[in-house]
């Protein structure tokens, strides 16, 4: 999860890492319906820095279409502290949970990458 390009709060970098958030997502194969459910952490790496990510086993074929559902939940205050600029301009939280659905994914291409 990544910062937008533009309307975004002053003094964030514009596409950056939004860190402290709890990602989670649900995979379904949509022929035969069989899920699986990941949570997302997040990783780093030379290629594409910060990112949240996780490697599963699809429940079914590489080549089969999936509905895959993110769900993201702010920072408590356990995890994020927010200085006085931030409270008095945009409130007590980063900002609302959100769901995300999409259908027709495929992942062909992604299972089958490998890196070297």
């Amino acid at each position: 999860m990544n910062w937008a390009e533009k309307d975004i709060p002053a003094g964030t970098p514009p596409g950056g890492f939004v860190p402290y958030l709890y990602i989670t997502a649900k995979v379904t194969n949509q022929k035969t319906g069989l899920s699986t459910f990941i949570d997302l952490l997040p990783h780093i790496n030379l290629i594409d820095n910060f990112h949240y990510a996780r490697n599963i086993s699809l429940p079914g074929k590489a080549t089969d279409l999936y509905r895959v559902e993110f769900s993201v939940t702010p920072p408590t205050h356990m995890d994020l502290a927010l200085h006085k600029d931030w409270l008095d301009t945009y409130g007590e939280t980063l900002m609302k949970g959100a769901t995300f659905k999409y259908k027709d994914v495929d992942f062909e291409e992604i299972a089958k990458a490998s890196r070297k």
